[in-house]
């Protein structure tokens, strides 16, 4: 299966496009260390909207070059994922310029502050749907890849990405309620400092995932190019092989027999 893969594929292709959508999640995941796009913080605020419009145009780069360049998009079951895989990159880029755009428009001064907050809240939720969306899509077709290259290691690695994205989705949702309801119930203060450890554990969760993403894709690029490596040694050795078999039966020369030309002798 191996051999028959990567006689029609493009590994050295497949690599260079899973290393690029995987650094991109790792530049992704230093701004979850940093609390960005604060009220009086410019610098970080430029810093926080380059960073995130530069990492979604390299993963829609990335994406863009597995899907037509790593001709692995006519495979049964990865070649899906691979061609969803794409869209879901470049409408990450659209709203990521979208959210940076809100949240330019939010620190100006002329802007009314609640409806510019609220926007930049909305498109920063969208922009992370897509962002972690397009992470599990691509730890969904490196798991299969892996799979069916025989890296089973690599595949769990990347199935244990996608189950941090789903548990982070998840956890998004229990931290939006909870927080609702404690500054409801409990006042602003205290409502205020369970947001914060809820967000902290959210962001830690989403960090293991983004590492995950990181180090899977990168783990599946190496494998796919220690296939390539061994499918080339593979037909050099039966090259050499063929080349060097000689032949079941050699052709010998024709016997020629040698008439008795002497007299013959009659007897009377």
């Amino acid at each position: 299966m191996t051999d028959s893969l990567w006689a029609l594929a493009k590994p050295d292709e497949v690599a260079n496009a899973l290393r690029s959508i995987g650094k991109s999640y790792l530049g992704l995941g230093a701004l979850i260390l940093v609390p960005f796009g604060l009220a009086g913080q410019t610098g970080l605020l430029w810093v926080a909207v380059g960073v995130v419009v530069a990492t979604g145009i390299v993963r829609a780069v990335g994406a863009a070059e597995l899907r037509f360049r790593g001709a692995i998009d006519h495979l049964p079951v990865i070649g899906a994922r691979v061609r969803l895989l794409l869209p879901l990159a470049l409408l990450d880029v659209v709203l990521a310029v979208a959210w940076s755009a809100t949240l330019i428009v939010a620190q100006s001064r002329t802007t009314a502050s609640g409806w510019g907050e609220a926007l930049a809240g909305i498109a920063l939720s969208a922009w992370l749907v897509t962002t972690f969306t397009a992470a599990a899509v691509a730890g969904w077709m490196g798991a299969a890849l892996a799979a069916m290259l025989g890296y089973e290691t690599v595949a769990r690695e990347l199935r244990s990405q996608g189950q941090l994205i789903v548990g982070g989705a998840g956890l998004a949702i229990v931290v939006s309620v909870v927080g609702l309801i404690c500054l409801s119930l409990l006042g602003a203060q205290v409502g205020g400092m369970v947001m914060s450890v809820a967000l902290g554990l959210l962001a830690l969760l989403w960090l293991g995932a983004l590492l995950l993403t990181f180090t899977g894709l990168l783990h599946l690029a190496n494998a796919t190019e220690g296939e390539r490596e061994a499918l080339d040694h593979l037909v050099d050795a039966k090259r050499t092989h063929h080349e060097s078999r000689r032949p079941d039966k050699e052709e010998l020369p024709p016997i020629k027999l040698e008439s008795d030309q002497g007299p013959r002798h009659q007897s009377r």
